[in-house]
This record gives C-alpha cells, structure tokens and sequence, in this order.
C-alpha cells in the first residue's frame, strides 16, 4: 500500500510541476476546457440548421426560407470566435500578471492598466461580434453607429459641467 501511494504521491507531482511550468501552454488548459462542449454545442446547432434547410428545401411552398439558414450557420460561427476572443484576452491578461521581473511601481501600474485594457478588448469584442452579426443578417449599421454617435456627443456636452464638478471636487 505504501508502495503504490509513494508511486502516485511521484506521478502527481511529476505532472503537477511538468503543467505548472511557464513555458507549457496545457497550464491553461483548464480555462480552456469549457470551450470544448460550447463548441460541440455549436457544431450541434450547425447539424440542425443544415437538416432544417435540407427538409425546408423540399417544401415548394417554404422554400424560400431555406436562403437564411448559411445566415444562421455564420451567425453561430461569430458567437463561437467571439467566446474564444474572450478566452483569449482572459488569458492574455494572466499572462501579463505573471511576469516576475517588474519593480513595484511597474507592478502597480500594471495592475491599473491591465483591466483597463481587458475590458476595452472586451467591449471592442462585443462591438465587433455585434457590427458582423448586424452586417450578416442584412441590416447596415452605419446609420445606427452615426446615431450613437450623435447621442454620444450630445451626452458628452450634457455632462460636462457634472464632470468639471467632480473634477473640482476631487481637487478640494
């Protein structure tokens, strides 16, 4: 029994030190690891939307709405790039915060800019996926980003006195 603990207690920590080092990409296996279903998933909801259009297409009478099915198919594809966008920049940021070699104030400035940067890339994500699912389904979304943008400003200009007010505030 002591044999075959102390083999276990050896294979553990020869795997546990063999994935923990920096240098090996399976240490991020394990964020990785719940991109697997949601892309058998994925792949699931393409088998579907293929055999609805092959069925839909041997209807005289709905025919025609067989031409949105590559819609969806490209639709399901902008979701599944973007959730490993995500994971990406998740890793991204992990990698970042692991490097050893930084003064403290390098760390510290770091450790502000860092999710600043993540959420940025998040959003950029999120407007992205947003802007090519606009674009696939046929919609065009200049009008509706000139829109915001015109709103953005108008809000922009609205608040500025609030701003000036805290900044104010902050200094006193």
């Amino acid at each position: 029994m002591s044999n075959a603990f102390l083999f276990c207690t050896k294979v553990y920590l020869g795997i546990s030190i063999r994935y923990s080092n920096p240098d090996n990409l399976l240490r991020f296996y394990d964020r990785l690891r719940h991109l697997i279903p949601f892309l058998k998933r994925c792949l699931e909801f393409v088998t579907y939307v293929c055999m609805a259009i092959l069925v839909i297409e041997q209807v005289q009478l709905i025919a025609n709405i067989a031409t949105f099915g590559p819609r969806i198919i490209k639709i399901i594809g902008i979701i599944f790039i973007s959730r490993v966008l995500f994971e990406i920049v998740y890793l991204l940021k992990r990698c970042c915060s692991k490097n050893m070699n930084l003064t403290e104030i390098q760390r510290s400035r770091g450790l502000t800019l860092v999710p600043l940067l993540r959420s940025f890339l998040q959003y950029l994500i999120y407007f992205g996926a947003t802007v090519f699912i606009l674009y696939t389904v046929g919609i065009d979304p200049t009008p509706i980003l000139a829109g915001a943008g015109i709103a953005g400003i108008a809000v922009g200009l609205g608040a500025q006195t609030l701003i000036n007010d805290f900044v104010c505030c902050f200094f006193i």
